[in-house]
């Protein structure tokens, strides 16, 4: 004849089951954790690539403004050779430049880097206003 103990200790198969489930979804939500971090960390990264092309669009525009004399500057910010509206800055970025003319003294100065990625289209813009020295 058997007995059985009733004050056995020992682990059932369904305290098994359930502890294998939680540790797996504890595993599970960390890789989806990493996985959403490394994603903005990108993201980030190539926000802020674009800030800068955007600030060295501004600088050059600067330049130009600081080194020719205003007239000369006022002719040349509508060339789109120089200023172009849609310059390839790397294989998914473009950057585009919008110069508006205020006053005689005065322009206004916009430049917008583009760029796509699996969530869609982005965009930085960098802008300043520059006036004639006198």
């Amino acid at each position: 004849m058997q007995t059985t103990n009733k004050n056995q200790s020992g682990i059932s198969i369904i305290e098994v089951v359930i502890s294998v489930g939680i540790i797996a979804i504890i595993l599970l939500s960390i890789a989806l954790l990493s996985t959403k971090s490394l994603q903005m960390a990108q993201m980030a990264q190539t926000r802020q690539t674009a800030i800068s092309y955007a600030r060295k669009g501004i600088e050059q525009v600067r330049y130009d403004r600081e080194t020719k004399a205003w007239n000369v500057f006022l002719v040349e910010i509508n060339n789109t050779s120089i200023y172009p509206t849609n310059e390839q800055v790397q294989p998914n970025m473009t950057r585009s430049y919008s110069i508006i003319q205020d006053s005689t003294d005065k322009v206004s100065v916009e430049v917008t880097v583009t760029w796509t990625d699996v969530k869609g289209e982005h965009n930085v813009t960098q802008t300043t206003t520059l006036t004639r020295w006198l």
